[in-house]
């Protein structure tokens, strides 16, 4: 609507000085939305390359700038905050169980906490089982080699 009516809007909000429709604070979100809407693209298309070149730690440190440099605050501070889950692998569950808890912290009753604690109880299910495969088949090679032998 902004975009295919914009002179009309144009015309709406400077008869409105007092802006009692709420024409110009509607058109000033719809156009700072679109601005973090680019600035997001654009941050995905530089992550892209850093994640394509393994360099995890630089990823999750232009995510961090990011929050900083836009000042991101609620759903849009928890929306980059995920998108370092995509260099926290296995190695890294520690990393990945403590992001959740921040994301969840910016905005509790929030869609993406939601998320965000389903994803943390799936990660600890997940910690705990492999914990428990650890302790229940320790890595020794030796031992697998008379059952092996049984095998024959």
């Amino acid at each position: 609507v902004h975009a295919f009516y914009s002179a009309e809007i144009d015309q709406a909000i400077a008869a409105d000085k007092a802006d009692a429709s709420g024409a110009k604070k509607t058109r000033d979100a719809f156009a700072a939305e679109k601005a973090i809407e680019e600035k997001f693209t654009s941050l995905d298309e530089e992550l892209g390359k850093l994640h394509e070149a393994e360099k995890f730690d630089e990823f999750a440190a232009r995510v961090d700038k990011f929050i900083v440099d836009e000042k991101l605050e609620g759903v849009k501070k928890q929306e980059a905050l995920m998108i370092k889950l995509a260099v926290f692998g296995p190695d890294k569950l520690d990393a990945s169980l403590k992001l959740l808890d921040e994301v969840i912290k910016v905005e509790p009753k929030s869609e993406m906490a939601e998320q965000a604690k389903l994803m943390k109880e799936n990660l600890k299910e997940m910690t705990e089982q492999i914990e428990k495969s650890k302790k229940d088949n320790p890595e020794d090679p030796a031992e697998d080699a008379p059952a092996d032998k049984e095998e024959k």
